[in-house]
């Protein structure tokens, strides 16, 4: 089994119990028997409030005993996920009722072609020893390196056929053109006339901090794969996360989305963990 490295989530933001419980209130007008007084006094109240308290009653009644769960939906949470793969999201966004802002692949290739360029370009020999550390800069895979050596291995691999694979067929102005920004072009030329005076992370360097040409990944795409590593940021209500919750830390949920799905867990205030 491929073992991937462990999510990390941030929880962003809250919106908290206030507005849920004022969204029970209004569908009884019974902002008078809340337990609050700023609540009681609603709607001369002030925004400071917001996250203010750790229980409601009437949310706790509505939620848990008689499943009113449209409450729910004023509940928002916005979590930043990190280190999962493209395979999670792929399991992550058919949770419809949430939004997803994703790093974007033909916006973030730049470092990898940017790199193999380098590579093909100055590097005589031992390219493929040279491309294992390019990847092991730029971190492309959610495959956890030391717990699967052999499929992270069989990734690199894969990748550097499919490279060499479309310079075989496009031809190697193919990335150039596509790839480069004038700037990095220049910052190549330099590199090949210095004939290598730096070391090959230096070049490296050099060629990752030039501005990259837009779109570039556009022509690449076919070099993504499920394993690969993404970003992101997800807002979701409450109703939608406690379906989200119940689908994907069971037993039977794809192993490395049950990771997340235990990781947005532990990160939630025990306030709303209570009303699951």
């Amino acid at each position: 089994m491929i073992h991937y490295k462990h999510p990390k989530v941030i929880l962003l933001n809250h919106t908290g119990l206030e507005i849920a419980e004022i969204a029970s209130r209004c569908s009884t007008d019974s902002f008078n028997k809340s337990e609050y007084n700023f609540i009681k006094e609603f709607p001369k109240w002030e925004k400071d409030y917001i996250n203010s308290i750790d229980k409601s009653p009437l949310v706790t009644n509505l939620l848990k005993v008689l499943h009113h769960d449209s409450i729910g939906e004023h509940i928002v949470f916005q979590f930043f996920i990190d280190n999962i793969s493209r395979g999670v999201l792929q399991e992550l966004v058919r949770h419809r009722i949430a939004s997803y802002t994703i790093k974007s692949t033909r916006y973030t290739m730049n470092d990898l072609l940017k790199g193999y360029i380098l590579i093909k370009t100055i590097i005589n020999e031992d390219k493929f020893e040279y491309f294992k550390i390019l990847l092991n800069k730029i971190d492309l895979f959610a495959i956890d390196k030391d717990l699967s050596e052999e499929y992270y291995n069989f990734e690199v691999q894969n990748l550097w056929y499919y490279l060499n694979k479309i310079e075989d067929i496009e031809g190697f102005d193919y990335f150039i053109d596509n790839v480069l920004s004038k700037e990095a072009k220049e910052t190549v030329k330099n590199i090949l006339e210095t004939q290598m005076s730096n070391t090959f992370l230096q070049n490296l360097r050099l060629i990752l901090n030039t501005k990259n040409k837009k779109n570039s990944g556009d022509k690449f795409k076919v070099l993504v794969n499920d394993n690969w590593q993404t970003n992101g940021v997800i807002t979701i209500n409450f109703r939608s996360f406690k379906n989200f919750i119940k689908l994907r830390n069971s037993g039977s949920a794809y192993y490395p989305i049950r990771a997340l799905a235990q990781e947005m867990l532990n990160v939630l205030p025990n306030k709303y963990k209570d009303l699951l």
